[in-house]
């Protein structure tokens, strides 16, 4: 009659190979942002249902989670698809995770909805800098024009190009000078805008 005898420490040698058959798999569990306390509580039981799922369906592995809390991501304001998994990125192989499981209680700006808004801000921008290109150079053409009228044409110069029943020496006011200013500073301005607008005109140039 044989009998069975347990050597002593047996059970804790079987325990250790059956771990050291099964490769430890690790995963981060990084909760992301801020969370009352009832979703800390789901939280908490999710995590045990996802790594209890885990061990019944996948016994071969010696299944691994940490937990990893994160409130600085989504402090400041939405954050982005990408930019949240190049965080995960970062952590993971900071720990050495064999993956790592991102949960935030906000919604993520796509990155289609991220691309239409760079655009629109840059559309925008575009329009405010060649406004104020052609606002400071309508600025810069009146004021020349102004001190050349100014300088160089006297209103007895003036009265001399126009009929005497017309025009009258008295009748050359300042007013004069500013509207001959701007009419010179607009008809320039519209002639640079149009010689801008043909530089991408391949006949225009040929024709240079």
């Amino acid at each position: 009659m044989s009998e069975n005898i347990t050597k002593p420490g047996s059970n804790e040698a079987n325990v250790d190979e059956l771990n050291r058959a099964r490769p430890p798999i690790e995963i981060g569990l990084i909760v992301a942002g801020r969370f009352s306390l009832s979703e800390r509580r789901l939280l908490q039981d999710v995590e045990a249902r996802f790594k209890h799922v885990l061990k019944l369906r996948l016994p071969e592995f010696d299944w691994r989670i940490v937990i990893s809390r994160r409130r600085d991501i989504g402090e400041s304001g939405r954050e982005e698809s990408t930019e949240l998994l190049r965080r995960a990125t970062e952590e993971r192989d900071s720990y050495r995770w064999d993956y790592a499981i991102v949960i935030i209680n906000e919604v993520l700006l796509s990155r289609s909805s991220y691309h239409r808004e760079q655009i629109a801000v840059t559309r925008v921008s575009a329009i405010g800098i060649v406004l104020t290109g052609l606002a400071l150079t309508w600025s810069v053409m009146f004021t020349l024009a102004i001190l050349a009228a100014a300088l160089l044409f006297s209103p007895e110069l003036i009265s001399q190009w126009t009929s005497s029943a017309e025009e009258s020496i008295n009748a050359i006011t300042p007013i004069s000078y500013l509207k001959m200013s701007t009419f010179c500073a607009s008809v320039g301005l519209l002639i640079g805008a149009l010689g801008a607008s043909f530089e991408e005109q391949t006949h225009f140039q040929h024709l240079r």
